[in-house]
Formats: structure tokens, C-alpha cells, sequence
């Protein structure tokens, strides 16, 4: 609401009466073979003293009869195309302060080339209609305010052919004949949304009914293209197992009605987290005879998990705006990692944890990076809004969050965080103040780059300290550094180029970068690692030790150490120390000239 109030307040300033949504009831007729729609949206909203107009969001659709209504009385207005992303709705009286209902017919179409909006496609023969509406294409199906702080319930109505199955976010509530072999099937309204996560689908749809599931026990399905919904039998049977992870971390009951899951023809996004109607690549829900192997399951439940992880994250509680698509994204990614499967050690999935930052340093670290939050302004800018660094640098600071401020307690400030905001938009100084990390989480999602830190211990007259340094002064880095001695383990806050800690006593060797949970490069001596490897590298945990591989790597040191990891029992630290050597150890001479 404080986000609303402050968009009204720059609208006033601006001398122009602000309108904001407050439900939405949208009639939409279609009819997969045919390209075209038509659709009546009944948008009810806000109005401030001595409104006229209202402008709305749309693209591609051609308004038709409008009206407004309000304490009473039914006024004619007039919808005109404003811009190639923009109506205006018109009247002559002015309106308001207080709620009034504005109606507008249209016309639109469903392509059959584009993968965004409403688009329909064939399969087998039979024509099916899907949507995929994030980040701003909701605009394409009916007028609306696309932008995700406007969260409003939705109850949506599509009249189709009486062959045909209609989905959306909620559940049914009537399904009417109507004349020429039509019927109206009427949705329950949902909770309140933002526009990119109203979805539907139109076609000769096959269910496969799974197991209900959750706390609330909610009815499961698989929707899929005639004839293949067997094959969605894996993902109907895995759907409760994994809800119930996410419900015991959250501490949430799964936040919808019902959950579908519809497979995509190919070339669409690979999954779409909606409300009760995920969407998937039918290539990654469904499986032919023979053809879910282990390794298949695998890959479907990582990725079934982050879309259900987004149940919470961005749908429950959705980003303010697009510059804090994080919030989303990289909460999915990384609690999708955190939910792999109860029966892989904690060990596996720390190393994978490692490696997933591993691979998105290697992006931060060229001079071209973006920041994982950036302003968003328009259609063009919008174009980059879904880039790796907002899911994989994102999940990589919430990793290094939970590592510094321990499991429980980073899950409870969530959970906290959770039912405060829930059903609304958060931004990042929301979270930051949930946390308590707002100079941390600014300084690693504001810039791009990685800071590099120096972990010295010393020791005079019987008594320790840690001198910790900041290799890039020229930034201003907030880093939580968390460190192990062979006598303890703790944290701190690198707010400044150099800071030192007091030990109780001295330790026999300091790694720097505790449960390899931390986004910043250790920088090592050849002094250190010699101590390390005497005393400290057999005590590492695997995660430290792929951490430690990684960071001997990027400093072109240790090659000593590197040649011991190579024969570690854990075969991915042993692959990885093998692979940095070839780039760490000095080159044999050849006896060619240079």
C-alpha cells in the first residue's frame, strides 16, 4: 500500500488524478483455431477527485465500447490507443474520489509465432491456447496495470467450444451451455495478483489426476496435449513430497486453491510459475515409455521445485518492481538447490551449492557485468530483466546470508518476513530489514564484481588475532566473513578496507572463508597454504575444499595444494583441483623459443 500511496502522491504532483486497480472481472471468447479474440474486462478502481480518464496498459488490442460506473450511475466514455503500450479510457463527468467500475470491449489476437501473451499452437493436429504473461505481456490478452506492485484478485470467464477444456489459476465455479456449441466456464476469484501471473489455457486438453496434496490437501493434475497424459505420471506422483518440503521450510501452507501442472509445446519458456497453472516445456513434464530415467526424474524435480518455491517467493510475496526481480528468481534458485532431495547427503548439496557460485563468478568477474538489481523502465530494458545474474548471483547471496547468520535463524527472519508481506510486494530494503543486512545486501546486488579478502592470523605473547583486508579499496564493500581456526568459527562484518579481530588464543592455521558459503575471494600466500596443508586441510569440509580449489585457482597460487585435492576422495574436488593445476602449475620448458 505504501508503494500505491506514493505513485498517487506523484500523480498529483504531476496535476494529473491518479486511478489505481482494485479488482479485476475479465469475459474472454476464445477459439484456438482462430487468431483472433474478443474480450470485455471490468476493471474496478480507485479514483482521486475530478478524474476524466484512465490510462491502462495494452498492446496489440483494439478497444471498442467503454463505459464507467460509479455511485450509482452509468456514464458512456470512449477507449482510444494512447501508444503502442497505452489506452486511454475517457469520460466527460468528472469522477470520484472513490471506487468506479471502468468497462471496455475489445478485440486481440493469438499468435501462433510468438511465445509471450496469449498464443495458440498445434499439436498433433489440434489447436490449444496458452499464455505466458511475465514480465509485461499481460497486456496482450486485456487491459490492465501491468506492473507487479498492483497486486488485485482476479476472476476471469472464458467462453469456448463445449469439446474443449478451459483452465486457469482457480478452480471452476459453473460451466454454462450458451449458444453455437459454446459454454462459459466461470472462475473462482483468485487471491490477490499481479497481472504477469494471471494465466489460462484453452484446448482438447487430457488430464491426469495425482495424489492431493499439501497441508490443505489440495487437488493435483497434469494437463497435456490429447493422448499423452500417462505421461505425466512421475510429476502428478512427486507433487506432494515436494510441497511438503517447501510448506515445513516456509512454515506456509501452499497459498492456492489447486495445482496444475500443463505441459508447453516446444520453444516455449521452460517453466512459468502461476498460480495453481505452472506451465512447462512438455519435453521436462512428461516423459515417454523408457524415457524417465533417474537422471530425468532428477532434473524434473529441480526444476518442479523452483517453481513451487516461487508459490512463496513472487507469487505470495511478489517483488515491488522489476529491479528487485531477485526477490523472485533468486529465492526459487536457491531454495530449489536448498530442497534437493532428503536422501542426498548434506555434503552434495553443499558441493553443488560451490559450484553454482563457481560458475556465476566466473560472469561477475569480467568488466562488462550487470548488477543483479537494475532499473527497469521499458519494454527494451526489459528485455535483460530475466538475466543469470538475477537467479544465480541472487541464490549465491542468500546462500552467503544463511551461511553467516546460521540455518535457524536465517529461516525464521524468512518465515517472519513471509507472513508479514504475504499476499503483497515487498522490495529489497524490506527484506533487508527482516534480516538486518541492508549495507550487505546492497553492496553485492548494487554492483557487479567480487571482493577479495585476506585472512592473516597472528600471534604475540600467547594471544591471537585475525587481520582481514579488503584487496578493493576502491569499492565499498560490506562483507560478511566467516572464518575457521582449528579452535573455532565465527563472523564478521568487513565493513571498511581492514579490520582486526581479537583471538582468545593462537590459532594453528585459519581458513577464510567458513562452510565455503561466502561470495568473495580468499587470497592466499604461499605461507598460509603451507600452514594450512600442515596442520588445517585434512579438517576442511568438501565444500571448503572445492572453495579453496576455486580460489587457488583465480589467484594462480598453490600449486602444491592442488596436487594433494587432486587425489581427495570426493570426486569433485578431486576434478576440480585436477582442472586448476593445468592452469596453476608452471609450464615445463620446451626448448622451443618463446
Amino acid at each position: 500500500m505504501k508503494m500505491l500511496r506514493l505513485i498517487s502522491c506523484l500523480l498529483m504532483a504531476m496535476g494529473l488524478p491518479a486511478a489505481t486497480p482494485v479488482r479485476y472481472s475479465v469475459d474472454l471468447t476464445i477459439v484456438p483455431e482462430r487468431p483472433e479474440f474478443s474480450g470485455v474486462a471490468r476493471i474496478t478502481v480507485k479514483l482521486d477527485a475530478g478524474s476524466t480518464g484512465v490510462t491502462l496498459n495494452a498492446k496489440d488490442l483494439v478497444p471498442g465500447n467503454a463505459r464507467v460506473s460509479s455511485g450509482g450511475r452509468t456514464v458512456a466514455a470512449r477507449a482510444r490507443v494512447l501508444n503502442p503500450e497505452e489506452i486511454r479510457v475517457e469520460w466527460v463527468a468528472p469522477l470520484g474520489p472513490g471506487e468506479a467500475e471502468v468497462e471496455i470491449a475489445y478485440q486481440g489476437r493469438m499468435d501462433d509465432k510468438l511465445l509471450v501473451g496469449p498464443y495458440r499452437r498445434q499439436v498433433d493436429g489440434a489447436w490449444y491456447v496458452f499464455t505466458t504473461f511475465t514480465a509485461i505481456e499481460a497486456r496482450r490478452a486485456f487491459p490492465c496495470f501491468d506492473e507487479p506492485h498492483f497486486k488485485t484478485p482476479w476472476k476471469l470467464t472464458l467462453h469456448v467450444r463445449r469439446e474443449h477444456q478451459a483452465f486457469s489459476n482457480t478452480g471452476m465455479e459453473t460451466e454454462t451451455p450458451e449458444p453455437d456449441g459454446m459454454k462459459a466456464m466461470r472462475f473462482a476469484a483468485t487471491a490477490p495478483l499481479p497481472s504477469e501471473l494471471v494465466a489460462f489455457a484453452v484446448g482438447p486438453f487430457d488430464t491426469l489426476e495425482g495424489h492431493a496434496a499439501g497441508q490443505k490437501k489440495v487437488p493435483v493434475r497434469v494437463v497435456t496435449p490429447r493422448g499423452r497424459s500417462q505421461q505425466g505420471r512421475y510429476a502428478a506422483d512427486v507433487t506432494d513430497t515436494l510441497l511438503a518440503r517447501l510448506e515445513r521450510y516456509t512454515g506456509i501452507p501452499y497459498p492456492s486453491g489447486k495445482l496444475d501442472h500443463v505441459a508447453l509445446p516446444e520453444g516455449a519458456y521452460g517453466a512459468v510459475e502461476n498460480p495453481g497453472l505452472i506451465t512447462y516445456q512438455q519435453r521436462g513434464l512428461l516423459a515417454e515409455p523408457g524415457k524417465d530415467t533417474p537422471e530425468w526424474r532428477a532434473r524434473l524435480r529441480g526444476l518442479m521445485t523452483h517453481e513451487l518455491a516461487h508459490q512463496w517467493f513472487g507469487n505470495l510475496v511478489t517483488q515491488a518492481g522489476w529491479q528487485d526481480v531477485w526477490l523472485s528468481e533468486g529465492f526459487a534458485t536457491w531454495l530449489a538447490g536448498r530442497m534437493m532431495d532428503d536422501d542426498s547427503p548434506a555434503a552434495e548439496r553443499n558441493l553443488a551449492a560451490v559450484a553454482a557460485r563457481e560458475r556465476i563468478m566466473a560472469v561477475d568477474s569480467v568488466a562488462a557485468a550487470r548488477p543483479v538489481r537494475l532499473a527497469m523502465r521499458g519494454r527494451e530494458e526489459l528485455s535483460d530483466v530475466y538475466s543469470r545474474m538475477v537467479y544465480q548471483k541472487g541464490a549465491a547471496v542468500l546462500l552467503m546470508l544463511e551461511g553467516w547468520q546460521g540455518e535457524q535463524r536465517f529461516r525464521q527472519e524468512l518465515q517472519s518476513y513471509l507472513k508479514q508481506r504475504q499476499f503483497g510486494v515487498a522490495t529489497t530494503d524490506d527484506l533487508a530489514k527482516a534480516l538486518g543486512t541492508a549495507a550487505t545486501l546492497h553492496t553485492f546486488l548494487d554492483q557487479p564484481g567480487i571482493p577479495k579478502v585476506e585472512v592473516t592470523a597472528r600471534c604475540e605473547n600467547g594471544r591471537g588475532r585475525l587481520m582481514l583486508a579488503q584487496q578493493d579499496k576502491a569499492k565499498n564493500w560490506s562483507v560478511p566473513v566467516c572464518w575457521r581456526t582449528d579452535r573455532a568459527r565465527a563472523c564478521t562484518v568487513l565493513e571498511s578496507g581492514e579490520q582486526t579481530v581479537p583471538l582468545n588464543a593462537c590459532p594453528a592455521w585459519v581458513f577464510g572463508n567458513a562452510g565455503g558459503t561466502g561470495y568473495y575471494r580468499t587470497v592466499w600466500s604461499e605461507g598460509q597454504l603451507k600452514v594450512l596443508t600442515a596442520g588445517g586441510l585434512a579438517q576442511l569440509t568438501a565444500a571448503e575444499k572445492l572453495t579453496l580449489v576455486y580460489d587457488l585457482q583465480a589467484g594462480g597460487v598453490g600449486a602444491s595444494v592442488l596436487s594433494t585435492l587432486a587425489a581427495d576422495a570426493q570426486p569433485r574436488v578431486a576434478r576440480a583441483a585436477a582442472e586448476a593445476l593445468r592452469a596453476v602449475a608452471p609450464k615445463e620448458p620446451t626448448g622451443e623459443k618463446p
